[in-house]
């Protein structure tokens, strides 16, 4: 067994990621593991099918088991995100090695970026405190004054950042996982181009809210068509704007301490989240009162979610303590077989398990799902 592992959202599984399976299968590796995100995504957001539907869809396309990344890890910043997924991925005790894509297909220039990000972000904190500059501008200056500005530049696009990051907790954790990346092909992560047929999961989704799902079809790979067809008859597109009334309603109902509580809300965004949300106001122009240089809008849009969701400090804290599975083929079973000699987790195979060995996450899987049933379209409005 050459098992590789891979940590995404799905959201839709699209083209694209049909791509890196199968440059990875190319590669060498013949079992493929997902750390997929819950009926919860990193942007903030419930995805727009449920978790069943992308997990069928990726085990259809060339994974062999998925696993879940729980919500406090899948609504982290890209650092606990990545973080959350590689904890997982290790832990099944027989992965070989983590395969991301990337914009720049250089391992070797994304390994020293992480390299040398873990030597500076320690000194990072201080160095900020009274300046007007973002962490992220901070961090690509700091890193480029020792890898050079054209290797650091990797920390300006999305794909790679989130692969320096992948890296860095390879390293965090002393894994023997190794690591390989296929370069993005086609669109770029926030690309809204619907050229050829190859588009981001963003553009897509857009396409699908805009014009129904048939619009978007020709950007999934077949054998996933069927599938997110059926859901989106069944269930219509789980969409945060069916979220903004409850969402806006939970945030003037909270105090300071309460936005204290949330995950990665601290240095005063508690404060200013309570001042700015006494403002009666759409969910949008909230948003837009929240954030700031330093506190950017996709940080604002998690800790929002994390609200509905009912999430402290304390559930992100740690490292996810098992792994709940979501589904498999007969590679994937005997990933799990190995899992359950050599892994470093116990293995949930079911809700009622989960419940019962670990309450708080089986209660946020559930409080997940059910804002994501909450946020799905009504029937009316599909096409």
């Amino acid at each position: 067994m050459r098992a590789a592992g891979i940590i995404a959202e799905y959201n839709p599984f699209h083209n694209g990621h049909a791509y890196q399976i199968a440059q990875t299968r190319a590669a060498g590796y013949d079992h493929i593991a997902v750390a997929m995100s819950p009926d919860a995504v990193q942007r903030g957001e419930p995805s727009i099918f449920s978790k069943w539907a992308r997990t069928e869809a990726a085990l259809a396309c060339g994974a062999d088991l998925v696993v879940e990344l729980p919500a406090p890890w899948a609504l982290a910043s890209a650092e606990g995100f990545a973080m959350g997924g590689v904890f997982l991925l290790d832990a099944l005790g027989c992965v070989e090695a983590l395969s991301f894509g990337s914009e720049s297909g250089d391992l070797a220039v994304l390994e020293s970026c992480a390299a040398a990000c873990l030597a500076v972000e320690p000194g990072l904190p201080a160095q900020l405190k009274g300046a007007a500059v973002s962490y992220a501008a901070a961090r690509e200056t700091a890193v480029a004054a020792m890898v050079g500005a054209e290797a650091a530049s990797a920390l300006s696009r999305p794909n790679d950042t989130l692969g320096v990051e992948y890296l860095k907790a390879i390293a965090r954790l002393g894994s023997p996982m190794g690591a390989f990346t296929v370069q993005r092909a086609g669109a770029g992560h926030h690309s809204a181009a619907l050229d050829g047929e190859t588009a981001s999961a963003g553009a897509i989704r857009a396409l699908m809210a805009r014009e129904g799902f048939a619009a978007a079809k020709g950007y999934l790979p077949p054998a996933a068509r069927g599938i997110f067809r059926a859901a989106y008859l069944s269930q219509g597109l789980a969409l945060m704007l069916n979220l903004e009334a409850a969402a806006v309603y939970r945030l003037r109902t909270m105090g300071v301490e309460d936005f204290a509580r949330l995950p990665d809300v601290n240095g005063g965004l508690e404060r200013r989240f309570f001042r700015e949300t006494r403002h009666p106001a759409a969910l949008s122009e909230l948003l837009e009162r929240v954030r700031t240089r330093r506190y950017p809008l996709s940080r604002i849009r998690r800790a929002v979610y994390s609200a509905l969701l009912g999430l402290t400090r304390e559930d992100a804290a740690g490292r996810p303590p098992c792994i709940r599975v979501l589904g498999f083929n007969e590679r994937g079973k005997a990933m799990l077989k190995a899992a359950k000699l050599r892994g470093k987790l116990p293995v949930c195979h079911s809700l009622a398990k989960l419940a019962r060995d670990f309450p708080r996450l089986a209660e946020i899987e559930t409080l997940c799902s059910d804002l994501f049933l909450l946020a799905g379209a009504s029937k009316r409005s599909i096409r």
